[in-house]
């Protein structure tokens, strides 16, 4: 449960996004949800590209950010592997939103901002370019079979399989 006006804030336009779209939001229905004045929110954000900018940053790029690609990159290519896949399961369902609304819309978001947010999308532009980077070539191949796997799933509605990751290289 939120314990600032500001996480309330978040996670109430966080779910309202996922639900409803970027363009289906507005910020006087934030407000209104969130049962707070005009003033309480534009203390906390400048405007609805703010607020959604902060969302980003929360919901991930802050998941981003733990990696630690120097570490990463001194793993064997297995250990690579299996940092990898635990990575991403821990993305399905972290949030009651996600949980609710399930992965399809966070990843409808996630590529709606990249297009939308030029922060945002170099970010992420730069997270899958360090990723790579630090991958040994033998696991670089699985990280575009794991994304290939989220993607499916999602598409299938069901928990992503990465029963093709072997368990050494």
């Amino acid at each position: 449960m939120p314990t600032t006006t500001k996480e309330q804030l978040l996670e109430i336009a966080f779910d309202m996004f996922l639900a409803h779209g970027y363009d289906g939001v507005g910020i006087s229905e934030v407000i209104k949800r969130a049962g707070v004045s005009k003033g309480a929110l534009y203390h906390h954000f400048t405007s609805k590209d703010d607020l959604i900018a902060q969302i980003l940053q929360r919901y991930f790029l802050d998941g981003f950010a733990q990696m630690d690609f120097e570490a990463l990159a001194q793993q064997p290519a297995h250990s690579q592997l299996g940092q990898l896949v635990d990575g991403y399961q821990s993305l399905f369902g972290p949030t009651a939103a996600l949980r609710k609304y399930g992965f399809a819309r966070y990843l409808a978001l996630f590529f709606d901002s990249l297009s939308r947010n030029e922060h945002f999308a170099a970010a992420v532009a730069r997270y899958y370019q360090q990723i790579e980077a630090a991958l040994h070539p033998d696991a670089q191949p699985y990280l575009r079979q794991i994304e290939g796997e989220i993607y499916l799933s999602t598409v299938l509605q069901r928990d992503p399989d990465f029963s093709f990751i072997p368990a050494t290289l």
